[in-house]
């Protein structure tokens, strides 16, 4: 606000609301306990993380997946247009080639997906609308 008097340019700051330190207070409280929840619960997933991964074999959880699905009926389906499965090195192949990448929809919202690190071949599988393969997609990794 301006005030004017005798020719003189006062400048006078309206009063503080008695309320807005408050305020302050509280949002800044607010801030401190949202960044602390934030904190605790990304520590404890990524403790749940590491739990999950130290409490089995990596390896042999990947060789039970493997497992399961080269047994399914659908493996024989996949081995119909190249795929197979290299016991050795217990990773899918697709002609010499380790596959880094696999995408499978086998019906409406159902997926098969797997990714391995040192895959470098990636297969998409191709199904018509009735979910009868047509064919692999490769993808380069």
């Amino acid at each position: 606000m301006k005030k004017e008097h005798s020719n003189i340019l006062h400048l006078h700051t309206p009063p503080q609301c008695p309320d807005s330190k408050k305020y302050k207070k509280a949002a800044t409280v607010l801030t401190c306990t949202v960044l602390l929840v934030g904190s605790i619960l990304t520590a404890a997933a990524k403790n749940l993380q590491k739990t999950a991964f130290q409490s089995g074999d990596n390896q042999n959880v990947s060789e039970s997946l493997y497992q399961s699905l080269i047994s399914s009926k659908k493996f024989t389906e996949y081995e119909k247009y190249g795929l197979t499965y290299d016991k050795s090195c217990s990773r899918l192949m697709y002609d010499g080639n380790v596959i880094g990448y696999f995408h499978d929809e086998t019906a409406p919202d159902v997926y098969t997906h797997i990714v391995e690190t040192d895959g470098n071949l990636g297969i998409r599988v191709l199904r018509d609308s009735n979910y009868q393969i047509t064919g692999f997609d490769f993808v380069e990794r």
